[in-house]
């Protein structure tokens, strides 16, 4: 599989025989004949790039558009609670058009408030995948990692909602029906293509022991809820790592010059 640019140069995929790779793949041979609508947030480089004020008027722009009166000074103030509310306003009116989209990913933008660059790369197809989200095969939960090599390719949990982390580290209400409710596991595969640019544990900085205390109280009636066995923290952080790429410097080159990627092809 190649990934095609916007200036003609290209980088070659190699994708493992796993079953990981058996599950996307008919997507991307679907998805190689649609753009990527590749946004400027998409690249890593976009939050080193903007002030916090502009990010968070960016926000209020895609709110006015909504008719959604964001409170700039709260964002500002990186007030969670605040974060949640505007959260939950999606959660209750997305109707998996772009709009909606553009907003819901600069609440996590501003909510971060993370001036540095990323050290992964994702292409989503958005509203353009919406046909080829599939419920995800459990068995590929046994493949979840979290530790990734520079130049791996991988899929990732992708849910309308949180993770359980997420939800814990947001402050999110203590309510089992809320947790059920807002808090997912990897229950679809959506295909989000991602590329790590340099090794990564995905355990790094996470509040192991705080989270599993809060965690333990809620596990059980949770998975239930979801018809799965455990839920774990590393699963909840897992990727699914399918391929590999051996040019890691032309894609950072690429990026950090706004040389953006147009398509894939198998």
């Amino acid at each position: 599989m190649k990934l095609l640019f916007n200036d003609k140069s290209s980088i070659e995929i190699k994708t493992r025989d796993c079953l990981a790779w058996s599950e996307v793949h008919t997507m991307y041979r679907h998805l190689q004949h649609v753009d990527i609508p590749f946004k400027e947030w998409d690249n890593p480089c976009y939050t080193s790039q903007h002030s916090f004020k502009s990010l968070v008027d960016k926000l209020a722009h895609f709110g006015k558009l909504l008719d959604i009166n964001i409170d700039i000074s709260r964002c500002l103030e990186l007030d969670q609670t605040y974060y949640n509310e505007i959260h939950k306003i999606y959660e209750d009116n997305y109707n998996g058009t772009p709009a909606w989209l553009d907003f819901h990913e600069h609440i996590h933008i501003c909510e971060r408030k993370n001036p540095k660059i990323s050290s992964t790369i994702k292409f989503d197809w958005r509203e353009k995948a919406g046909p080829l989200i599939k419920k995800i095969n459990k068995d590929l939960y046994t493949d979840l990692t979290t530790k990734i090599a520079a130049g791996d390719v991988f899929t990732k949990w992708s849910e309308l909602g949180k993770t359980p982390y997420r939800y814990w580290k947001d402050g999110e209400p203590n309510n089992i029906r809320r947790i059920c409710e807002l808090a997912k596991p990897w229950d679809k595969l959506n295909p989000v293509l991602c590329i790590a640019m340099q090794d990564i544990d995905l355990l790094d900085n996470n509040d192991v022991n705080g989270f599993n205390k809060w965690w333990k109280i809620y596990e059980n009636n949770w998975c239930k809820h979801w018809q799965i066995e455990k839920w774990s923290l590393q699963d909840m952080r897992g990727v699914l790592v399918y391929g590999t790429i051996d040019n890691v410097e032309l894609l950072k080159y690429n990026l950090m010059h706004n040389i953006s990627p147009v398509r894939i092809s198998l």
